[in-house]
């Protein structure tokens, strides 16, 4: 939420101002964090909450972090 009211989130290329703002598979997200700027497209969504592994099937990611960063989750969950 956060993110969304600095301005820091973008859906298709324009600013999103609404947190509660639906998406729909397909939507493009662009995301400007501290030290990258991640892009990823909703392929889907689940019909309730589920593994680490289910959930990075919901996502495509376009673009990672520009300058090299650490991704934002590692390729493992940890412990």
């Amino acid at each position: 939420m956060q993110l969304v009211e600095e301005g820091h989130v973008r859906v298709a290329s324009k600013r999103v101002a609404n947190p509660a703002l639906g998406l729909k598979p397909g939507d493009v997200l662009t995301l400007a964090l501290p030290h990258a700027t991640l892009v990823v497209r909703v392929t889907a969504f689940a019909a309730r909450r589920g593994s680490y592994e289910q959930a990075q099937t919901l996502y495509e990611v376009l673009s990672g972090p520009e300058r090299g960063d650490a991704p934002l989750a590692p390729d493992e969950p940890a412990g």
